[in-house]
């Protein structure tokens, strides 16, 4: 449950971390944000499939989970860029 709660405040924060810390105009952050969602939404029939193919489910359900976790994390190192210089 602690990964969950990690990774829906990241998803409510992305938004702004996006403007603040990579200087994103708020339409840019929007498309940034989205752009995770859309390619899953085609990828995942075609990984279902392999998936169902090869076995192993738990173990892909939990790499994809440490992995969210992995990438939550290493955002939160990225510095705040500074107005002006990007």
């Amino acid at each position: 449950m602690i990964i969950y709660g990690v990774v829906l405040v990241y998803i409510s924060n992305s938004t702004t971390m996006l403007i603040n810390r990579f200087g994103f105009t708020e339409s840019q952050a929007a498309l940034w944000y989205t752009t995770p969602y859309m390619i899953s939404a085609c990828a995942s029939p075609f990984l279902g499939l392999l998936i169902d193919k090869i076995g192993k489910r738990a173990f892909f359900i939990t790499f994809a989970s440490v992995m969210i976790l992995l990438a939550c994390t290493i955002t939160q190192f990225i510095p705040v860029a500074e107005p002006g210089k990007m």
